[in-house]
């Protein structure tokens, strides 16, 4: 008997640890799909958190650069030293240096792709986009294959010149992902979900770097995390996604109010899948409990029984 309620209680403690987090772990965490299902990751890399994009830049390693290649002449350097000057926030003379670069360079990939990127920042969309074109044409494997997202943010920024409410009908990249997120999820292929996680990790690459140098509020970056939060909700998972809707927010985008619902609705859908999950977790217990004591009273009534034979058998 002793042995019987030892093995029952083991397994139910075991199972009262498992609450969708291992008995002793600080990085656990479980994951919510669009489907309703879930997975457990214990990985600190993996966790809610990775996609944190920082507006800020090392200065100090960027002051360092630009008083290193200051007085250099090589285009090489002059070209790095005008990119010190773009992480710096000094774009006019970035811009000046690139003028003069491009002239004598004009199918260098790294002068035609910074002076696009220059343009950008002294508010010029027009030859920003002719610089950027040229850049994808002369190594389109660059930045991870994502420089066609740059060309489609400046084509937006032209549009916004003419048309102040372009973001109310249009968005940055087009994805058409409609309000049911979920019903469009179970309605992907596996060929479609993998041309998805590909945008992904492109649109991964183009907000790391222009974060880093866009403040909010900003209509454009803030329609880029409202993708990028999409894309993740779908490739990864609702937990992953939802603080890069609190990022997109942050930057005011002109769909706040879209982008508050599909939050709140995907927080809403965690809650229910981990009220399944539990109430599965305490269908098991009960189970271990009830057959744990129904073990026992089984016990009971047969050590009673022997006990009676064995009263007979002295008595007789």
């Amino acid at each position: 008997m002793g042995k019987t309620i030892t093995f029952y209680f083991t397994i139910l403690f075991c199972f009262s640890c498992f609450n969708g987090y291992s008995c002793i772990n600080e990085y656990d965490e479980d994951y919510t799909r669009l489907d309703g299902s879930y997975k457990h990751i214990t990985d600190e890399l993996n966790g809610s958190d990775r996609y944190y994009f920082y507006h800020e830049i090392n200065k100090d390693k960027f002051l360092e650069r630009k008083y290193e290649l200051k007085y250099k002449t090589g285009y090489k350097d002059r070209t790095d030293y005008a990119a010190a000057l773009l992480r710096l926030g000094e774009f006019k003379e970035a811009l000046s240096i690139l003028e003069n670069l491009i002239e004598e360079y004009p199918n260098e990939y790294n002068i035609v792709v910074n002076l696009g990127t220059a343009y950008e920042l002294n508010n010029n969309p027009e030859l920003a986009l002719k610089y950027i074109s040229k850049a994808v044409k002369l190594n389109p494997l660059s930045h991870n294959e994502s420089e066609w997202i740059h060309e489609e943010i400046l084509k937006a920024k032209i549009a916004l010149k003419t048309n102040p409410d372009y973001f109310k009908q249009n968005s940055i990249l087009n994805l058409q992902i409609p309000h049911d997120i979920k019903a469009y999820y179970n309605s992907l292929n596996e060929e479609k979900k993998l041309q998805l996680f590909e945008i992904k990790n492109q649109l991964l690459w183009q907000l790391e770097e222009r974060i880093s140098l866009i403040a909010p509020p900003d209509p454009i970056v803030a329609d880029l995390l409202f993708d990028f939060a999409n894309l993740v909700a779908i490739t990864e998972s609702i937990e992953i996604a939802i603080p890069l809707y609190n990022q997109s927010l942050r930057y005011l985008p002109n769909n706040f109010n879209e982008i508050l619902e599909r939050r709140d609705s995907l927080i809403r859908m965690t809650y229910w899948t981990g009220l399944r999950r539990y109430a599965y977790l305490l269908s098991v217990i009960s189970f271990l409990v009830m057959g744990a004591f129904f073990l026992i009273k089984r016990e009971k009534k047969l050590n009673a029984k022997k006990e009676l034979e064995k009263q007979t058998m002295d008595t007789l």
